[in-house]
């Protein structure tokens, strides 16, 4: 069992996109369960537009109003539990909160100065203290602008931030996603939207990757 969570205290940089992205890829070799525990509930939503539309997702998703519930769950038959939080800069306790009972944050931000600096902070006052490993994430990318993802990159490596080497970039059919209940897995097949859930399978094989090596890392301590 491994209890990831999106975190970032800032909101609009891709949390809740992210969260059912890698919960459906995940789902498709492993038992996943999403734990909504942001109070606006934008897993749920997600989740009721789905069934709405009569879509069938491939893991199931639950809300939450307590981070102990975490501890309580992991005693549940799932394989990852992946965990949606509050993007507001009055949560910073709540947010350490969570990250204490997970096994890996992921940080998502857009490659942009003014999302770069609740980034850090996020870091400084919610993962650092708690020593839960992590991975910044970025998200939403300009196609058009490799070097924002470079220089943003290197802004954050420069202050020793374990940066993932995929990013994400923005695409309508993910801005889209939420209305319709539809997850990557479902996405309608193109050319644009294989470009799309080839960004997130790139970043949950990257993930893997690192989970492994932390297993390992765990198991000789």
């Amino acid at each position: 069992m491994r209890i990831v969570s999106v975190v970032n205290e800032k909101g609009g940089v891709g949390k809740t996109t992210s969260v059912m992205a890698l919960a459906a890829l995940a789902a498709e070799t492993e038992r996943v369960l999403v734990v909504d525990l942001d109070p606006q509930g934008s897993a749920m939503d997600w989740g009721s537009a789905a069934e709405n539309a009569g879509k069938e997702l491939d893991f199931q998703i639950v809300t939450a109003k307590n981070p102990a519930d975490l501890k309580e769950m992991r005693g549940l038959d799932f394989d990852l539990i992946v965990v949606d939080t509050p993007g507001n800069l009055q949560n910073a306790d709540l947010l350490r909160k969570i990250a204490e009972y997970c096994d890996h944050v992921i940080l998502p931000t857009e490659p942009t100065a003014m999302a770069v600096r609740p980034l850090v902070r996020t870091w400084q006052d919610v993962v650092e203290p708690t020593g839960t490993a992590y991975s910044v994430l970025l998200t939403r990318t300009d196609p058009r602008v490799p070097r924002d993802v470079e220089d943003t990159r290197e802004l954050l490596t420069g202050l020793e931030l374990n940066v993932l080497e995929p990013h994400v970039r923005s695409y309508k059919v993910h801005e889209r996603a939420s209305i319709d209940g539809t997850v990557v897995t479902g996405y309608e097949k193109n050319r644009m939207s294989e470009k799309a859930v080839g960004d997130y399978r790139a970043v949950l094989k990257v993930l893997r990757k690192q989970w492994s090596n932390e297993d390992t890392e765990g198991d000789a301590v």
